[in-house]
């Protein structure tokens, strides 16, 4: 069986997540440009850009997830742009638990080209679920 987690990454050196928070998206992280890091080569640092990233599960389930990333990101994408976004990367995790074949329907490819985002895809094992 193939799981699907599919969430959103946004980032711009003037992306405003607060700006697009405005308009009802929820991220399950958020960090405005200039904020102290926390993680990484920026801890404790000024981050020199905005970041966010949209989620709708913590744990991998049905493909249906992936449409309700696409539902948010059709609604949104002009706001976040508008707010700063330069980069909008689309990832599909897939946790399989023996070989992995899957497929996204044409109506699924066909939404993600229409928004113009980067989209990856990282195929796991179950046990790193």
């Amino acid at each position: 069986m193939v799981k699907i987690n599919p969430r959103c990454s946004i980032q711009g050196d003037r992306f405003s997540p607060s700006r697009v928070a405005l308009t009802g998206v929820k991220f399950k992280e958020a960090h405005e440009p200039g904020e102290i890091g926390q993680l990484g080569i920026y801890r404790d640092k000024p981050t020199p850009y905005g970041t966010a990233t949209i989620s709708v599960a913590e744990k991998s389930g049905d493909w249906g997830l992936l449409d309700k990333i696409l539902d948010i990101l059709e609604n949104n994408i002009d706001s976040i742009r508008e707010a700063g976004a330069e980069d909008v990367i689309l990832d599909c995790d897939l946790f399989h638990d023996e070989q992995c074949n899957f497929e996204f329907t044409r109506e699924q490819l066909g939404r993600i080209y229409a928004l113009n985002v980067f989209f990856t895809v990282s195929c796991r094992s179950n046990d790193m679920e």
